[in-house]
C-alpha cells in the first residue's frame, strides 16, 4: 500500500515535470535563466525519479526473495508431510493384521469355551451313568 502511493506520487511529479518541460521548450521565449532553472527542476526531479525507481526497485527484490524463501518453506513442509503419509501406511497396515488376528482369537475362545462347557456337560451325564440311577 505505501508504495503504490509512493508509485502514484512519484509518477504524478514526473508528468508535471515532463509538461513544465514541454512548455517551456514549446514556449522558447523564457530567458536563459529561466530555462537553466527549468532544466535543473527537471534533473532534480529527474533524480528524485531515479531515487524513487531504486527504492522501489529494493522492495521488489526483497519481496521477490521473501516469495520464494516461502516457496522453499511449502517445499520443505510437502516434503514432510509426503514422508510422514508414507511412514503412517505400514503401522496402519500392521494395526489392520493385528485387529483381524485378535478377533480370529476371540471367536476361537469363544468356540473352545462353548466346546468346554459341552464337554463338561457330556462329563457330568457320564459320571451319573456310570454311577447308577440309585447311587
Amino acid at each position: 500500500m505505501r508504495s503504490a502511493r509512493k508509485r502514484g506520487h512519484g509518477a504524478g511529479k514526473g508528468k508535471a515535470l515532463r509538461m513544465r518541460g514541454a512548455r517551456l521548450a514549446a514556449s522558447g521565449r523564457g530567458s536563459a535563466h529561466a530555462r537553466r532553472r527549468g532544466v535543473k527542476n527537471l534533473t532534480e526531479g529527474m533524480a528524485g525519479l531515479d531515487e524513487i525507481i531504486a527504492k522501489l526497485t529494493k522492495e521488489e527484490k526483497a519481496l521477490q526473495e521473501a516469495h520464494q524463501q516461502a516457496l522453499d518453506d511449502l517445499q520443505a513442509e510437502e516434503d514432510k508431510v509426503n514422508t510422514l503419509a508414507k511412514a503412517k501406511v505400514k503401522p496402519e497396515q500392521q494395526s489392520g493384521r493385528r485387529e483381524s488376528s485378535l478377533e480370529q482369537e476371540e471367536k476361537i475362545c469363544v468356540d473352545l469355551e462353548r466346546a468346554k462347557r459341552k464337554l463338561e456337560g457330556d462329563l457330568k451325564l457320564a459320571r451319573r451313568e456310570h454311577r447308577g440311577p440309585g447311587e
